[in-house]
């Protein structure tokens, strides 16, 4: 390749780069919406589409099912809200929403998918479960946070030799123990408002898991 083709090769990348980064911008700041067919597919890569659950729908207990409903319906209602004190007041509505979903229960059987399998700096199991689009249970991912707690996986003991052998995406059935909370009626682990209401993480001490 010439000189010249070299030059005008990296200028056509460089104009490439800076519509995409021009793009961002504009959506960041709200002047533009994503495109539906970019939306969809950035949704599948994150393990966030419809489709992901469609096979595992069926399978869900009554009390899962209600849950999701709580909680998933408030993504939108925050996505719309006028301003931040509504947006401050839905998780308060979420809270009840969620207890009424649970009816005082803390212990739970429910499906998802696998969206994390990782380590501690310890060599202890990192597990994350998404039960809905933009709605995962989990354990923490740090000894510090996980103190009082013990949600990690022990290496050795049945389930982390269970998770060792999953990989992301697949089925499973799970149980587990949420903690409850006064904030959120069950703990929730997301450090901002705009986290915990558009990707709520729900904090869960894993007890058994088997694939589907």
């Amino acid at each position: 390749m010439s000189e010249q083709a070299a030059d005008g090769a990296k200028q056509f990348l460089n104009l490439i780069w800076l519509g995409i980064v021009g793009c961002g911008i504009a959506v960041f700041m709200g002047w533009m919406e994503v495109p539906k067919p970019v939306m969809a597919m950035w949704e599948k890569l994150n393990g966030n589409s419809e489709g992901e659950f469609a096979k595992i729908t069926s399978l869900m207990p009554s009390d899962q099912t209600a849950f999701i409903q709580s909680v998933s319906g408030m993504r939108a209602d925050y996505a719309a809200a006028e301003n931040d004190m509504a947006k401050g007041g839905l998780r308060a509505t979420r809270k009840e929403k969620v207890c009424a979903s649970l009816n005082g229960a803390t212990d739970v059987e429910w499906v998802g998918l696998v969206d994390d399998l990782s380590s501690n700096g310890d060599g202890k199991g990192v597990l994350s479960i998404k039960i809905a689009p933009h709605l995962t249970v989990s354990t923490w991912n740090n000894a510090l946070s996980d103190i009082g707690q013990d949600t990690l996986l022990e290496p050795g003991s049945p389930i982390h030799t269970v998770a060792a052998s999953m990989k992301k995406g697949d089925q499973v059935k799970f149980s587990g123990r949420f903690f409850q909370n006064d904030l959120d009626c069950i703990r929730e682990k997301s450090f901002t408002l705009e986290g915990s209401l558009s990707d709520p993480d729900y904090l869960v001490k894993f007890e058994n898991l088997q694939r589907l």
